[in-house]
């Protein structure tokens, strides 16, 4: 080899180290069902202990993650991920073209990290799964046995879509600012929400400002992501283009937009979704507007309770 050739080639090969590195693949520490939706649900028909049995298998089978044995120490859990999933709805919706049913269930699943000096990186995404649920026969038990078959595929759905945003999330952890401001222009609108959420827990303003870009755009899904995004960043910005939004979707459309406007808060929103749970045509929307308005005086009153218990705990110093 000559010398000129053995100098391309330590070029090439330094370039690809710096350039064609794979991303680490995520350790994951354990993963744990909670909430209300798993322990009291006749219409899954499924335990917390089924559900997470289920997840641990989406987990494995998705192959971008690595499970550490439960129990036991390992170096990797050190900076390892630990999951809860949540189940926020299992629902029916009767749908008129075609004219059927389709089986609904929603997962967040919650993301931490512990860090030094006991903080830890927190994080939620969602996936929504849909499943028809078959012609059966009208007798009870064949129809009890097809609503159930359709929820469960629903519920692998969604935890699948949840674990494929966790994969892209933790992803984006660990670069730096400048890589993830190159992420903002990425052709893939979950990279773009994502890096636009950590920039966002670091403060950087680069973050909110592409998230409100979005919500201009003609790709529902992009919208719906960025909606979640400034829903989880608190970014009162995002109060007004919603309502605007709200107020020309269709009925899921517009029940999104409400419980995002309920997670945001402020006088803005609240004075909305008071209105339109008191006047608004559509029983949903009303039903929603309320649910959200609820949510939003929930989320006011623990703010409250944390700032007294603040307020006590400096006086007794």
């Amino acid at each position: 080899m000559t010398k000129s050739l053995r100098a391309w080639s330590l070029v090439a090969l330094l370039g690809c180290a710096a350039g064609c590195r794979r991303e680490a693949t995520p350790v994951v520490e354990k993963l744990e069902v909670v909430g209300p939706t798993v322990e009291d649900n006749e219409l899954l028909g499924m335990g917390a202990a089924q559900v997470k049995a289920l997840a641990l298998d989406r987990l494995r089978a998705n192959g971008h993650f690595r499970l550490l044995p439960e129990g036991k120490g390992a170096p990797e859990k050190d900076g390892a991920f630990q999951l809860e999933l949540e189940l926020t709805f299992t629902r029916f919706a009767s749908h008129e073209r075609p004219v059927g049913t389709n089986a609904e269930v929603g997962a967040r699943l919650g993301i931490r990290r512990p860090g030094a000096g006991g903080g830890a990186i927190r994080y939620e995404v969602a996936g929504v799964g849909s499943a028809a649920v078959s012609g059966a026969a009208p007798e009870a038990a064949a129809l009890k046995e097809a609503r159930s078959s359709a929820l469960r595929e629903a519920l692998s759905s969604a935890v699948d879509q949840a674990l494929d945003s966790a994969r892209l999330l933790m992803a984006a952890f660990d670069k730096r600012d400048d890589a993830l401001e190159k992420d903002l222009a990425s052709s893939d609108g979950r990279v773009r929400e994502f890096a636009a959420r950590v920039l966002g827990e670091r403060g950087n303003p680069a973050a909110a400002d592409a998230l409100l870009s979005e919500l201009k755009g003609d790709d529902p899904d992009e919208v719906r992501r960025a909606i979640g995004a400034l829903s989880q960043m608190h970014e009162e910005r995002a109060v007004e283009p919603l309502i605007e939004l709200a107020q020309a979707g269709e009925t899921s459309f517009q029940r999104e937009i409400l419980y995002a406007l309920g997670t945001l808060g402020g006088d803005e929103a609240e004075a909305y979704l008071y209105t339109v749970s008191e006047g608004h045509d559509e029983e949903a929307i009303r039903e929603a507007a309320k649910e959200a308005l609820d949510e939003l005086h929930a989320a006011r009153a623990r703010t409250g309770a944390r700032r007294q218990g603040a307020l006590e705990d400096g006086r007794k110093r």
